[in-house]
């Protein structure tokens, strides 16, 4: 049976605590501040009002420990934002009032007649950690599966600000074939332990990635490889000093994919893995597989 989080929380586990607040903080400092905002009201520390919040509400746990899902229409996010809103009142009072902005009604404010307000506000930043959790979860699947390559076409394409097409992915990323261990001799050759048949995986593509400790990836043109006693030496094209070979020590050597299709074929597992921990994590939050799926179409739905 899957741990549930908020099941979890109403029975006092409050080691899950800080998973709680990494997924409701920044929805709650964005409506807080949302409503703050669409009422004037600028004299008001928002994160006084988040920390305080937290502190009455969830870290007691009185609020989860009241949450009856027989009973609360729509599920757990509903009433932590009725919550909210009770909150706001008591702290703050007539400044509220009771207008439009603590209904759930959206209000038009976008410059490009998006709709906006408190609850956008609340939703937009529910989904950003939910998609974060997922995200984070499917990298650790993925490395535990050994699909690392994987995890990193689909993040480079899907997720990360770079725009790159799959064919350029193709040659900026591949299959790790050796380990550079250090220079050896003055002409730029390098020291490689492989893990791979380096000679016959390499001739046919002699363009290689090489990936630095701080994950900056540099293309490489390989111009021999020979063997020198049970080591194995390897000179690249452009490396032509014991320093510039010095900088390469630690690097990953790696075979580029070879096409765009190969690139998004393989980027397709860890999709699927992402999907299963998306539906993961919303079963985990709600704890009913019927509530996942209608929490899954409001992730998804247009803003």
């Amino acid at each position: 049976m899957r741990p549930v989080l908020i099941r979890d929380l109403r029975i006092g586990r409050a080691e899950r605590l800080g998973e709680f607040c990494e997924r409701y903080g920044p929805p709650a400092r964005a409506y807080i501040g949302g409503v703050l905002g669409k009422k004037g009201i600028h004299d008001v520390d928002i994160e006084e009002l988040v920390q305080g919040f937290f502190a009455d509400k969830i870290v007691t746990l009185a609020l989860l420990r009241k949450f009856d899902p027989a009973r609360a229409s729509g599920g757990f996010r509903p009433y932590f934002k009725k919550a909210l809103k009770n909150y706001l009142w008591d702290s703050l009072g007539g400044r509220i009032g009771e207008g439009p902005l603590l209904d759930d009604n959206l209000v038009p404010a976008g410059p490009e007649g998006s709709p906006s307000g408190p609850d956008v506000e609340f939703h937009i930043e529910w989904v950003r950690t939910v998609l974060d959790a997922a995200l984070k979860l499917t990298q650790q699947r993925c490395e535990e599966s050994g699909a690392k390559l994987s995890f990193e076409l689909f993040a480079s394409y899907h997720v990360r600000d770079a725009d790159p097409s799959w064919e350029v992915l193709a040659q900026n990323f591949g299959e790790r074939v050796g380990q550079i261990l250090g220079a050896d001799g003055q002409r730029g050759e390098v020291r490689v332990e492989l893990l791979a048949d380096f000679v016959s995986e390499v001739s046919p593509s002699p363009n290689l990635v090489v990936v630095t400790r701080d994950g900056t990836r540099r293309r490489l043109r390989l111009e021999s490889c020979r063997d020198d006693g049970g080591r194995t030496i390897v000179k690249f094209s452009g490396v032509d000093t014991a320093r510039e070979a010095q900088n390469l020590t630690d690097c990953e050597i790696q075979l580029p994919i070879g096409s765009g299709k190969n690139a998004r074929n393989l980027a397709q597992k860890a999709a699927r893995c992402m999907r299963e921990a998306l539906r993961d994590i919303l079963i985990e939050e709600t704890g009913s597989d019927q509530l996942a799926m209608a929490e899954m179409r409001e992730l998804l739905r247009p803003l």
